[in-house]
């Protein structure tokens, strides 16, 4: 069992620990002070995988990995209720982060020591600070996700400005805890506005808020205020607040209500009384309905289906789309939210449908397209012939990319770390396989009906016979495991490199590495897939904005191609054409491989994730 620091004891030759400020077996803060450069105060915090935690060796290295990554983005974080980060050391099992020391009280001490309520508009104007907060972390470039917001880690300095002292840094420590901290999903960004929830809800009651609770009864709060509690403590995701503009306008209704203008009435002088004045116009209103009445019947059946038409061309101007048949190839493009269908010819829009949840991936099917419902935990069945969802398919928590094989599609599961599978024929899914880490990408053997699943956060390729559901080996890959591809033969396996510059081939008949590619100047691979020729390994760098061509017989990059920033998905026209959706940079590109430049580039919706191209 871990103990806590003794005062005067020296760490890293510069911080005097000077008074324990709370300790609770494997985390603890500190008043500490710099006694070699700064001559400052600062809060130490320190975190301690604990001996009992059960964290194999293999663990403890991913854990501790991501906790350094995720300290080289938060260290630079700058806002007015985040205290900053100055230092970080390591000393045996125990990591410390030196921080700003903010003097204040915590929202949890203050209500404690209130003895009369507190005023709404002041809790008000504290939600407003942390929200803004909030959307500073999950704006960020890697939205980081808070995890651990709570009156004890909110505290007011003394320009009564809140200030967010803790970001969830036990999570990597915390074996009860999932220690991913950037992420897209909404429904992460969704349970920090739940623990907001909670936050206000214990400011009010003066208690910690009970999921098993009936009713909620909030003692001096508003109706208006009620609500935004009751919204941000909803159990389904997407009816709490997906980002702060919506907490920001609501919260501002409360804090700055309108006030209704009185006008001045100012009475003139021998003005007539108004019975008098009314009488032209009801004059007036009777002349009209007599002339609509006393026209031919004929005549009035034809103005309302004139007025019906007219209303019906209006709507159809408004909703492009809606009388939409497949003329040809398109090519579907999902924008978070949005589905953009293009004609893959002429390259104009012929459908744009705003879905209710985010897309996670689209995959081709017989007539249809498979869209994964990252909310709801479906699998959509959308009609490609007249763009419409005919049926949803139920699979394991939050589907994200797919992979259709036969009569098999299987499906990552970004929250259970699962891979759904799914029968085509039979339109349900018929297993789970579990892996055991984070599965990054798949690939599947006809010939050997294997399936080949990518473990980025366990650097391993585990290999699955998905119809008996049977665990065929774990290959550990020295070079981390990041997207894969299956050449033609299905024999040979290529794998990015996560660790490393470089691709490694793995041998499916020999179960090993046989081949590495190094230095080919390849930074952080986001896909990857061999051209309709077989000949080339396309790879979308997404740190360094390119497409890498990799010649298999040469065993070399022998091109790159400079596409839109972030290009996170591809997909082949033909083996002159390539379609790639630039997540960062709001388009798509249109890449010839054969004089290997941008032919054009199309501006799509926000975010574009994931392409695919329908014959």
């Amino acid at each position: 069992m871990a103990e806590a620091l003794l005062p005067d004891l020296v760490l890293n030759n510069r911080y005097k620990i000077r008074k324990v400020l709370s300790f609770d077996g494997n985390r603890g803060v500190y008043l500490a002070k710099d006694i070699k450069i700064t001559e400052k105060t600062w809060i130490l915090k320190e975190f301690i995988f604990a001996d009992d935690a059960g964290f194999g060796e293999e663990e403890l290295k991913i854990r501790e990995q991501a906790y350094y990554e995720t300290l080289e983005v938060i260290s630079n974080f700058e806002h007015q209720s985040l205290p900053r980060i100055l230092d970080h050391f390591k000393d045996a099992q125990r990591h410390y982060l030196v921080m700003e020391n903010v003097e204040g009280v915590t929202l949890k001490g203050l209500s404690e020591m209130s003895v009369a309520a507190l005023e709404e508009l002041q809790i008000a104007e504290w939600a407003l600070g942390i929200v803004e907060a909030l959307n500073y972390l999950h704006t960020r470039p890697k939205p980081f996700i808070h995890s651990e917001l709570d009156p004890a880690h909110v505290m007011l300095d003394a320009q009564n400005r809140v200030q967010l002292v803790n970001l969830g840094l036990n999570r990597f420590f915390d074996p009860k805890q999932d220690f991913k901290a950037f992420t897209t999903s909404f429904i992460d960004v969704a349970d920090d506005y739940f623990e907001l929830g909670k936050t206000l809800y214990f400011l009010f009651a003066k208690k910690e808020y009970d999921p098993r609770q009936i009713s909620i009864e909030l003692p001096n709060c508003s109706e208006q205020m009620s609500k935004i509690i009751y919204r941000c403590l909803s159990d389904d995701p997407a009816r709490n607040y997906r980002d702060a503009q919506d907490f920001i306008v609501e919260i501002n209704k409360l804090i700055h209500p309108k006030t209704e203008e009185k006008e001045e009435v100012k009475v003139k002088e021998k003005t007539p009384p108004f019975y008098i004045n009314i009488l032209p116009t009801r004059r007036n209103l009777d002349n009209l309905i007599y002339a609509i009445f006393s026209q031919k019947l004929s005549y009035f059946i034809a103005e309302i289906i004139a007025l019906i038409i007219i209303t019906i061309i209006i709507w159809a101007l408004m909703h492009p789309g809606w009388n939409y048949t497949k003329p040809g190839p398109v090519v579907m493009i999902a924008c978070r939210r949005e589905l953009i269908t293009l004609d893959a010819a002429t390259r104009k829009l012929l459908d744009r449908k705003v879905l209710d949840y985010d897309i996670g991936d689209i995959c081709e099917g017989r007539s249809v397209a498979y869209l994964s419902n990252t909310s709801r935990s479906t699998i959509d069945l959308m009609d490609t012939l007249h763009n419409h969802i005919t049926m949803s398919l139920a699979v394991d928590r939050n589907p994200t990319r797919m992979l259709l094989a036969g009569p098999m599609l299987f499906c990552v599961n970004e929250t259970t770390n699962n891979i759904s599978v799914v029968s085509t024929d039979r339109n349900e899914m018929v297993s789970i396989i579990p892996t055991g880490g984070k599965p990054t990408d798949l690939a599947y053997s006809m010939s050997d009906n294997l399936l080949f699943i990518s473990n980025t956060s366990v650097d391993s390729i585990h290999i699955v016979d998905p119809i008996g559901n049977i665990n065929k080996a774990i290959i550990i890959m020295p070079g981390g495991a990041g997207p894969i591809a299956l050449d033609a033969a299905e024999e040979n396996l290529y794998i990015a490199c996560t660790k490393w510059d470089g691709i490694q081939c793995f041998n499916t008949r020999k179960s090993k590495v046989v081949e590495e590619y190094s230095n080919i100047g390849l930074k952080k691979a986001s896909c990857m897939a061999l051209d309709p020729l077989k000949e080339n390994l396309y790879i979308c760098d997404s740190e360094r904005f390119k497409v890498m061509v990799f010649n298999l017989a040469e065993k070399k990059v022998t091109h790159e191609i400079k596409v839109g920033k972030n290009p996170s998905s591809m997909a082949f026209e033909s083996s002159k054409k390539l379609w790639v959706a630039n997540y960062g940079s709001h388009n798509i590109s249109i890449v010839n491989t054969v004089s290997r430049y941008v032919e054009t580039t199309i501006e799509t919706g926000r975010n574009p994730c994931a392409i695919k191209y329908f014959r």
